[in-house]
């Protein structure tokens, strides 16, 4: 013991000459960014800090309802709402990569510092964005505020016009830095290129749809980063197997051909990395809207809303001869979980709406509390081809070429008939023109609506929906109150719900008369007399404010 104690006092004398040094294991700008390594390091958080973001898929719009409300759908979002574990009104990632573009400089191998300022311009570009759509104008900042810059500190918000110029700059700063190699877990060129595409799309179509001057400028920045994108990334649609949508999503590894950006969970991971998105649709009771279902179309390609009594078939009348898409989304009648080999039914007393997700639904083993390993799609070609296709609509350019080598690609992966421009055009879906009342009448509204209908059913439980009727200036379409979440059409009979050509459920409003299995009394549905739409029993008061509610 004696010597023991005799060794620690030697150690304790011996460094303390060099308590003031600092330690090794901390990132200052006093001790790093000399090394590619420490570069690194420096932006490593941001990669967690902006797309850990799974939870997107149970987003309630008018698409999704789930058993708790959303705080947009409630009137209850504040500005400290969370996004990613960050604040949206806070500062701090901003000012971390304002912190490495003071230091960046000492790195000694300037391919990687360039490198590393093309991750930095990104990640502030993506903040920025994240901020703009929400608030609108805000401070922008490029520099380190110290606790006395008072004029910095207080200073008010920057334009709108601004903040978005410097964004784009950004991402133009990025782009001719980043990398031009593939990669689903790190930033490269184009990863940039999507978000700018994205960015300047919702950019260009807020300011269309809210009467903001210079959408047309945004729309086009939007079609040409998306085109190049197109043109030289050398991505392309999974399109392996019999149902490639449905496989797409419910797996650990991201298709690479496809997924230009992805986050990766593992349970295997020291730091515990899980992805809850099966869990939460079972948990959470994510459910899908009558709205949502209409939107598809029928097999052979013609509007689901023109067949005659369209509005009150059942549930295993309307999911026959649909968008094969449907069935790779929604469980429908036939439906066999993965690892499975018995069919799964529809439990009409849980799922509120009679529409249940199986998108990003994996193997039973995931079905568990912080048991998912499915990876988080960032970015995919899918959604620039649905960018490149809107901006060109938007402006009134789109032409039957464009929507060959955008939009007509992902309904071909999906098994479906091509978009002929004109045919649309000359004849709009009229149950999309009553969706979407805010797209005047002009050349392309047919080819609008139906861009429209291919990200709502292509894009689903990917996060876009809520932010698509934010900018399209469709808001009044998430509330309750405004436009209820009507789900699947009951009526008394018996039904085949697992696919077999046997009937194995009855619906009925009084008193149950067939031998079958399951059965379901309308009243428990939210349905009064003999047919009706499951109505969900959430009730909320608030109304959408159209002078107020498009910004925090």
């Amino acid at each position: 013991m004696k010597k023991a104690l005799y060794i620690l006092g030697i150690v304790l004398l011996s460094t303390s000459c060099n308590l003031t040094c600092i330690p090794e294991d901390t990132l200052s700008p006093d001790s790093y960014f000399k090394t590619g390594e420490q570069l690194q390091m420096w932006l490593a958080n941001c990669y967690s800090a902006y797309f850990d973001n799974y939870s997107a898929a149970g987003m309630m719009a008018d698409d999704m309802y789930k058993r708790t409300y959303d705080d947009i759908c409630n009137g209850t979002r504040l500005p400290t709402d969370d996004m990613n574990s960050s604040k949206e009104w806070g500062f701090s990632n901003i000012r971390k990569i304002n912190e490495f573009f003071e230091n960046c400089d000492r790195c000694e191998v300037k391919s990687d510092r360039i490198h590393y300022e093309g991750e930095a311009y990104f990640f502030r570009a993506y903040d920025y964005w994240n901020k703009v759509i929400r608030f609108g104008d805000v401070p922008w900042y490029d520099v380190v505020i110290s606790s006395t810059d008072n004029e910095n500190l207080y200073k008010p918000r920057d334009s709108r016009e601004f903040v978005m110029t410097k964004v784009m700059a950004d991402l133009d700063s990025a782009i001719v830095r980043l990398p031009a190699g593939r990669s689903t877990v790190y930033v490269t060129k184009w990863t940039a290129l999507a978000l700018k595409a994205r960015a300047a799309l919702y950019e260009g179509t807020f300011r269309k749809y809210h009467g903001i001057d210079g959408y047309d400028s945004y729309l086009s920045l939007a079609a040409t980063a998306a085109e190049t994108l197109i043109d030289e990334g050398g991505y392309s649609l999974y399109d392996t197997g019999a149902t490639p949508y449905r496989d797409l999503f419910n797996t650990k590894t991201p298709a690479s051909c496809e997924i230009i950006m992805a986050r990766i969970y593992n349970l295997a991971n020291l730091a515990t990395v899980y992805s809850n998105i099966q869990y939460n649709i079972n948990n959470e009771v994510y459910c899908f809207s009558k709205s949502f279902m209409n939107h598809y179309l029928c097999a052979d390609g013609s509007y689901f809303s023109t067949k005659p009594g369209y509005a009150s078939y059942t549930y295993t009348e309307e999911v026959k001869d649909r968008d094969p898409r449907m069935a790779q989304t929604v469980l429908c009648p036939g439906y066999v979980q993965t690892g499975n080999t018995d069919t799964t039914m529809v439990d009409l007393k849980k799922v509120k709406t009679g529409y249940k997700p199986i998108k990003f639904v994996a193997d039973a083993t995931m079905d568990g509390n912080k048991k998912g390993e499915q990876y988080w799609p960032c970015f995919r070609i899918a959604e620039t081809y649905l960018i490149f296709a809107e901006a060109k609509a938007e402006l009134g350019t789109l032409t039957q070429e464009d929507a060959d080598k955008s939009i007509n690609l992902i309904r071909k992966r999906a098994g479906m008939p091509n978009m002929n421009l004109a045919a649309v055009n000359a004849s709009p879906d009229p149950f999309l023109k009553g969706i979407y009342p805010n797209v005047t009448s002009n050349k392309m509204t047919g080819a609008i609506l139906e861009i429209r209908r291919e990200r709502t059913v292509e894009l689903a439980m990917e996060g876009f929906r809520r932010w698509d009727l934010l900018r399209w200036k469709e808001g009044k379409r998430m509330i309750m109150a405004d436009t209820p979440y009507l789900g699947a059409y009951v009526a008394e009979g018996t039904y085949d719900f697992n696919g077999d050509g046997i009937d194995d459920t009855e619906i009925y409003a009084t008193a149950k008369s067939s031998s079958c299995g399951r059965a379901y009394k309308l009243s428990d549905l939210g349905v009064s007399g003999t047919s009706g739409y499951m109505v969900q029993g959430l009730s909320s008061e608030y109304h959408w404010n159209e002078n107020r509610d498009y910004l925090w």
